[in-house]
């Protein structure tokens, strides 16, 4: 997670690159997408903006608040947490785009 959001939060000129972040963000969302969602919180805040990609950016945060009930204990307190964040975000959509 950390280098998809660290590719997609700078410019190219410093490093950043759209196509690193996507490779990280897919590969992690591969692995643990499923249940530890503050990941694709992540891909939602810095890939999707980033790419100036509005589709993906919705439906990532709808994803996100339509977790399904059968969520780990341990992860419980972060995705919910994680939910609030996004409906948050979710409101920035027209400033964003």
């Amino acid at each position: 997670w950390f280098f998809g959001a660290y590719y997609a939060s700078l410019p190219p000129m410093l490093g950043g690159s759209a196509v690193k972040s996507k490779e990280y963000f897919e590969s992690a969302l591969e692995k643990d997408g499923q249940h530890f969602i503050y990941g694709k919180y992540l891909y939602a805040k810095y890939f999707a903006t980033q790419t100036l990609n509005r589709d993906l950016f919705l439906e990532t945060l709808e994803d996100i608040l339509n977790l399904p009930e059968n969520e780990p204990d341990d992860l419980i307190l972060i995705n919910r947490v994680t939910q609030q964040k996004s409906v948050k975000l979710m409101e920035q959509v027209d400033e964003l785009f």
